[in-house]
């Protein structure tokens, strides 16, 4: 293990795949990562915090030729990941399967409110994207993040700063996920 001041660099999936996340939430997971990696989203850059019996490491996703710390004797407590397509921030995850309602949750980052040009979305994840609205009710009057919000043509009063928030998502919902990182990666590579 490294020192708690120094980084501690592995593979997504291993931290994903040491964590108590069992069943559909594991491959759920799982497949996420696989298919940011089969289409190059996942780049330098991306990194978190990472909780290892009971200390908390700053983590990477290995780069070039950095020395890949094993995690597999080891069980992952937690995890808060921030993912970079190129140098741009495109979603956050948390992984908590200490949290039986939200084993992992996804945010991803960035305006929805509108159609992108010759950016095709089906209706389908149209309304999913809508039904995952992240409606603020831990602020107060005084927040300034909470704002009102489209998404895909939808408007939705105080809006939080992550504008959808998918929590265990399920199969269906990782389509949705999915088209919306395809998206944004088409977006960024332009």
């Amino acid at each position: 293990m490294p020192k708690v001041n120094e980084k501690f660099v592995c593979k997504l999936e291993d931290i994903i795949k040491n964590t108590t996340l069992r069943d559909d939430s594991l491959q759920n997971a799982l497949n996420f990562v696989a298919f940011l990696r089969k289409h190059n989203i996942i780049g330098k850059g991306t990194h978190g915090q990472v909780k290892i019996d009971n200390v908390e490491y700053q983590w990477s996703d290995p780069v070039d030729n950095d020395v890949i710390n094993p995690v597999d004797k080891y069980t992952v407590m937690g995890a808060w990941v921030e993912i970079f397509c190129k140098t741009t921030s495109i979603c956050f995850l948390s992984l908590d399967p200490n949290k039986d309602t939200a084993p992992w949750t996804f945010w991803p980052v960035g305006e929805y409110d509108v159609d992108y040009d010759n950016i095709p979305i089906c209706e389908q994840t149209k309304i999913i994207a809508q039904q995952n609205a992240k409606i603020c009710t831990l602020c107060d009057d005084k927040c300034t993040a909470a704002k009102p919000k489209a998404i895909f043509g939808e408007t939705f009063d105080k809006v939080c700063i992550f504008h959808m928030e998918f929590i265990d998502p399920i199969a269906e919902t990782l389509e949705c996920i999915q088209s919306l990182m395809l998206m944004k990666n088409e977006l960024i590579c332009r």
